[in-house]
């Protein structure tokens, strides 16, 4: 379910799959892809991960925090890769392992990271994209599209 909201959400909202680049002349291009083009890539461009963490180490979840957010390939705009999404799932190994199988639902003590450049997404964006993707996950519907709200 959360991989169908985090599409649908992208989906509705274009800058969230919007690239910009720079033309012969040093102008800036805007060209907003098609949804069938990125999402046929089984999400690759978008970064939907999930990351496994063995018990409460806070230390491991910081030092994978910080190396998500200092990769060098974390966004390309010219692409339009300008989103990501990053599920850390804490695994208590006395927990049965069959919870942790990818079914797209989200626990209670999964926190989610969600990565996007300021050059498309300020403070003011935050409440109508969690707005967005709650609506989504818990309806398991597409998004309306009448109002395209997310804008430079």
């Amino acid at each position: 379910r959360l991989h169908h909201a985090f599409q649908s959400v992208i989906t509705k909202h274009n800058i969230l799959r919007t690239a910009l680049y720079l033309d012969t002349n040093s102008d800036i291009i805007q060209h907003c892809l098609d949804t069938n083009i990125i999402f046929n890539d089984n999400m690759k461009s978008y970064g939907l991960t999930i990351v496994n963490l063995h018990n409460d180490d806070r230390r491991y979840m910081n030092e994978t925090i910080e190396k998500i957010l200092n990769q060098s390939d974390l966004f390309d705009l010219s692409k339009g890769r300008v989103i990501r999404c990053h599920i850390f799932r804490h695994y208590h190994q006395a927990q049965d392992s069959i919870l942790y199988e990818d079914d797209g639902l989200l626990t209670k003590d999964d926190l989610i990271l969600f990565t996007i450049p300021h050059a498309c997404f300020d403070g003011a964006s935050t409440s109508i994209f969690i707005r967005d993707l709650s609506l989504a996950y818990q309806s398991a519907a597409s998004l309306s599209m009448d109002e395209n709200t997310l804008n430079y």
